[in-house]
C-alpha cells in the first residue's frame, strides 16, 4: 500500500512539474523595437518582461545578408546565433528567447555585437536584466528558445525548445527536469558537452546546466537519446543530497562543428 502511494505521489509531482513547464511568459512591459545600422548590417532587437520572466527577440531586415549576432550582459547570454538572410520584400522571422527571473528585474545597458566573429560592430541597447541578488529558495526555472536561425549550411533552421528545472522536498532533494518541443522544430540528439554525433550534420542539443552524471544515467537507463515532437516531453527525476544552481551555463544547439544557437538556461544540479 505504501509503495502504491509513493508511486502515485511521484506521478502527480511529475505531472505538476510537466504542467508548470508549459507556462508562457506573458509580457507586461516591452522596450521599443530597436534597429542596428553599422557596416551594412541592419536588424531589429527588443526585450520584454513578465511575471518572473524576460523575453529577448532578434530579426534581420529585408535585403540583408546572414548576420552573426551575440546579445548579452555581464550575467547572461540572451542570444548567440546567425540571423537568417532576408530577401527584399519578405517578412523576416524572429528568433526569441525566454529566460526566468527568480530575482528582481531592472533596465540596464547590454552588449549587442555582430558581424565577423560576432564582434566586428557593437551597440549598447537598454534591455531588461535580472538584478544580481542572492536567492534563498528554489523557484522553478523555465527557459525557451524558438524561431528561425541560419544553420551550418546557411539554410533556415526552425527550433522550439523548452527546458525546465525544479527542486522538490528537502534533503535528499528531488530534482525534476522537463525538456520539450513547443512548436515547429527540428528534432535533436541529446548529448553531453564534448561528445560529437554519429552523423556530422545531425542537430545536437546540449543543456550544460543540467549535464550531471545522474542526469545522463537516467536517460541511458530509459533509452532516451533524442528530443522530438513525436516522442513527446522528456521528464528526468533524480535525487541528490546536496544541490547548487548553475546560473551561467548554456543551452546550445550544434550542427556539425558549428554552434548555430545558444542562450543561458539555468538549472539545479547535484553537487559533486
Amino acid at each position: 500500500m505504501k509503495r502504491i502511494l509513493l508511486i502515485t505521489i511521484s506521478l502527480i509531482m511529475i505531472f505538476l512539474s510537466d504542467s508548470l513547464a508549459q507556462e508562457e511568459c506573458k509580457t507586461k512591459e516591452k522596450t521599443p523595437i530597436g534597429l542596428t545600422n553599422q557596416g551594412g548590417y541592419s536588424f531589429n532587437y527588443q526585450s520584454g518582461k513578465g511575471q518572473n520572466c524576460r523575453v529577448y527577440r532578434l530579426r534581420n531586415t529585408p535585403g540583408r545578408l546572414q548576420t552573426p549576432v551575440r546579445w548579452k550582459d555581464e550575467q547572461e547570454v540572451f542570444h548567440d546565433c546567425d540571423l537568417l538572410e532576408c530577401s527584399v520584400g519578405s517578412v523576416c522571422p524572429w528568433i526569441e528567447s525566454i529566460l526566468p527571473s527568480y530575482q528582481p528585474i531592472k533596465v540596464g545597458k547590454t552588449t549587442l555585437s555582430y558581424g565577423v566573429n560576432k564582434d566586428e560592430y557593437k551597440d549598447q541597447p537598454d534591455a531588461y536584466q535580472k538584478k544580481p541578488e542572492k536567492i534563498t529558495k528554489f523557484p522553478p526555472l523555465t527557459s525557451i528558445l524558438r524561431g528561425i536561425v541560419a544553420d551550418a549550411e546557411k539554410k533556415p533552421f526552425e527550433l522550439a525548445i523548452q527546458v525546465y528545472s525544479s527542486v522538490e522536498g528537502i534533503r535528499p532533494y528531488r530534482l525534476i527536469y522537463v525538456m520539450a518541443i513547443v512548436g515547429k522544430s527540428r528534432d535533436f540528439q541529446i548529448l553531453r558537452p564534448g561528445i560529437f554525433p554519429a552523423h556530422p550534420l545531425s542537430p545536437v542539443l546540449i543543456w550544460e546546466a543540467a549535464a550531471s552524471n545522474l542526469f545522463f544515467e537516467y536517460l541511458s537507463r530509459r533509452g532516451i537519446r533524442e528530443l522530438s515532437a513525436k516522442l513527446g516531453k522528456i521528464v528526468v527525476d533524480i535525487s541528490a543530497k546536496d544541490i547548487h544552481l548553475e546560473e551561467a551555463k548554456m543551452l546550445v544547439v550544434i550542427q556539425g562543428n558549428k554552434r548555430i544557437a545558444a542562450i543561458t538556461a539555468p538549472a539545479y544540479k547535484p553537487k559533486d
